[in-house]
């Protein structure tokens, strides 16, 4: 099958028995180089225009974009994490054209950085060493371990922006069994 596009240095029309696009070869009629370019019923169709609707955040004020069928959904803000409901009507901006992944990421290299929410390491490992605790209570350091980085998991919350719950149920595993730990140590002399 042949394939055909015009030459970028004399405009005149070359014709190509197999598909090389992409390969380099030379005009037969001024023997400029070109690129082959991709026959256009190869090329991808351009992308759809996207919609978006951009409020802010009522905790914050962050300015929060979705896309239009996100419009009276609920919505994470990015900056605190607030669940919010966004606006229904009035909200809607000129339709935007979807980015290529090269536009965006040279747009969010560019573009002001926010750091994404971290997991909080330290509050999962007070949970895992509470859970623990329910096995190997006798051990007198593995509720003390709940204990302490389940502490450090809650002084870290408001850094991390999560592991709250985690924190908290190992504090209470590792102090529940660290009380009954002493109690039977206790009971036992």
């Amino acid at each position: 099958m042949s394939h055909s596009f015009m030459c970028f240095g004399c405009g005149k029309q070359i014709v190509l028995d197999t598909y090389t696009y992409g390969m380099v070869a030379a005009c037969p009629h001024c023997s400029e180089v070109v690129t082959v370019p991709m026959p256009r019923y190869l090329a991808l169709p351009p992308e759809p225009e996207r919609i978006r609707s951009s409020f802010s955040c009522p905790r914050c004020g962050a300015n929060i974009e979705l896309e239009a069928p996100l419009v009276g959904q609920l919505a994470a803000c990015t900056t605190c994490m607030k669940i919010v409901r966004a606006p229904t009507s009035g909200t809607y901006r000129e339709p935007v054209a979807a980015q290529t992944a090269t536009e965006a990421a040279a747009a969010a290299a560019s573009g002001p950085h926010r750091r994404a929410p971290r997991r909080n390491a330290a509050a999962v490992t007070g949970f895992v060493l509470g859970l623990i605790c329910i096995f190997f209570y006798y051990m007198g350091i593995v509720p003390v371990l709940a204990i302490v980085f389940s502490a450090v998991g809650l002084a870290k919350v408001k850094d991390a922006g999560s592991g709250r719950a985690f924190a908290w149920i190992g504090l209470i595993l590792g102090a529940v069994y660290l009380v009954v730990a002493i109690a039977i140590l206790s009971a036992g002399r």
